[in-house]
């Protein structure tokens, strides 16, 4: 903080103390709850020192547009939201009668406009609003910024900062993508890199298309119907195996796109042609075979809760209860954790040949993962058997907000709030911002 800021607070301070002590009776019964006080009057304060800095700076610059010939013609008066509240602006329209230019600069210089906003308020607003309903959201902002904002402007400021974070993000991914191809000489990479992807399903709704109507009459017309989906919505994390803070990405996207972001989002923090990448997933069609295209050095492993849960059900499918379906499940496991999975699909033909549907399936996923699945040698190397990561990422990055009580989305709004809370948490925040402040 530059000094002579430091300067004028104490001055500022030393006033506010003193008038604070006059005027406040029994202060000392109510010091705990003084700071409630002060922090309504630094709100004015602020307000008050923001409206006088935007009135001379709107000042000077109409100053500098006056050229020769350029005179005010008339001068509108309007509302300007800050993060301490609205202000009134005066934003004077010039006009040259001669060559008939004209100017606003309020608007054309500082872009300041009527039913404008400070970035700063934008960044505030965004932040409640990718956490809680917008509702909810004004609620919380009207608590702690003491003025009020209805929650479509909550929203239509999510929204939008939500299409940009898209932008933004996809172009930093796209941008990280080029220091893969550079020589190891330079870049070796980290030697191991663990990645996880898994799915969740979010409820989307899209309206029927409005009837066409050969007059003005629409009292009649039948409403709208909403047509309600569940969409998958698939999560990457991907980190050094030696390091526990993670990189995310994702996307109501196939698993090809998003496991390119994952791809991207590695180079970004040590991805390179030699390292090792160990990727988690359950058996989902597909979703192996394309980390496997994507990775370089790829050992996929299945996730063990998952094989454990088929194993389990096909128990239960065999007509297997209590104790012997526990012992029956356990056994299978502990067979595969040793690696001996031809053993086991070859014992799994017998309850086949008894017409149990699901043994058949459960035989054939095993077959499919038969590399995958060789647990006692992967914790020995100290590598987890699990997709955990990802899926309790789900509950904090799309689930928390996306999937709140009763919420319904628009199919294209799904990604672009995605992308914000993203950038949340790969803790690229105050970046993204920076960017957007800077544009």
């Amino acid at each position: 903080m530059r000094e002579s800021y430091v300067d004028a607070i104490a001055d500022a301070s030393d006033i506010l103390v003193q008038t604070i002590l006059a005027d406040e009776e029994g202060l000392c019964g109510r010091i705990r709850l003084s700071d409630s006080l002060i922090r309504d009057l630094l709100r004015e304060v602020g307000r008050l020192v923001f409206a006088a800095l935007v009135l001379h700076v709107v000042e000077q610059v109409t100053a500098d547009a006056k050229d020769p010939g350029m005179t005010p013609y008339r001068s509108r008066v309007i509302r300007y939201y800050s993060l301490f509240g609205p202000i009134q602006v005066a934003s004077p329209y010039l006009y040259n009668r001669q060559t008939r230019q004209s100017a606003r600069p309020a608007q054309d210089v500082l872009g300041i406009r009527d039913r404008g906003r400070t970035i700063t308020l934008d960044r505030v607003l965004s932040d409640f609003g990718i956490e809680e309903s917008y509702g909810q959201a004004a609620k919380r902002f009207e608590e702690h910024y003491g003025w009020s904002v209805d929650r479509g402007l909550v929203r239509r400021v999510t929204q939008a900062a939500a299409v940009e974070a898209q932008e933004w993000e996809e172009a930093r991914l796209t941008a990280e993508e080029t220091a893969f191809s550079e020589s190891l000489d330079t870049r070796p990479g980290v030697d191991q890199m663990l990645a996880e992807m898994d799915g969740c399903e979010i409820r989307t709704g899209t309206l029927s298309p409005a009837p066409e109507v050969g007059n003005t009459d629409t009292r009649n017309l039948p409403r709208r119907q909403r047509e309600e989906r569940w969409r998958d919505v698939r999560i990457g994390m991907i980190r050094p195996l030696d390091q526990g803070e993670a990189t995310y990405v994702g996307g109501m996207d196939s698993y090809e796109k998003v496991g390119r972001r994952l791809f991207r989002a590695g180079v970004s923090v040590g991805l390179s042609s030699r390292t090792e990448t160990i990727c988690i997933a359950d058996g989902a069609n597909g979703l192996m075979e394309e980390l496997m295209a994507q990775f370089p050095n790829v050992m996929f492993i299945l996730d063990r809760p998952h094989l454990v849960k088929h194993v389990y059900e096909t128990a239960e499918a065999m007509g297997l209860v209590d104790e012997t379906r526990t012992h029956w499940a356990k056994h299978l496991m502990e067979r595969i954790d040793r690696g001996e999975v031809d053993h086991v699909i070859r014992e799994m033909r017998e309850y086949r040949g008894l017409g149990h549907d699901r043994a058949r399936q459960l035989t054939g996923y095993i077959r499919r993962f038969r590399d995958c699945v060789d647990y006692d040698a992967y914790q020995a190397r100290g590598l987890p058997i699990g997709s955990g990561e990802v899926e309790s990422a789900h509950r904090w990055i799309p689930q928390k907000r996306l999937k709140i009580a009763g919420a319904c989305w628009a199919p294209d709004s799904i990604n672009p709030m995605l992308a914000l809370r993203l950038i949340r948490a790969n803790d690229c925040w105050e970046e993204f911002w920076q960017k957007k402040q800077a544009a």
